[in-house]
């Protein structure tokens, strides 16, 4: 079964992406940094991946890169 269609995996929508872009342009990070706030290993490429080729994440990972953009999220 391909990655994109098995269950516990999703994808960054569009503008979830570009926030995601936006916050770390802002604030001045490397998506490694982004994945150490995030309480995973900085040197895991699945977001940076994702980010550059749209591939999905796991669903724990985007659950919680969710609440990171909330967080993050200019006013």
């Amino acid at each position: 079964m391909p990655k994109h269609l098995q269950p516990g995996r999703g994808q960054l929508t569009d503008d979830e992406r570009t926030e995601v872009r936006e916050i770390i342009d802002r604030r001045s990070m490397k998506v490694g940094e982004v994945m150490r706030e995030l309480g995973r290993k900085p040197l895991d490429a699945s977001l940076g991946t994702a980010l550059a080729r749209g591939t999905t994440l796991t669903a724990d990972l985007l659950d919680q890169l969710r609440r990171w953009i909330e967080t993050n999220r200019k006013s």
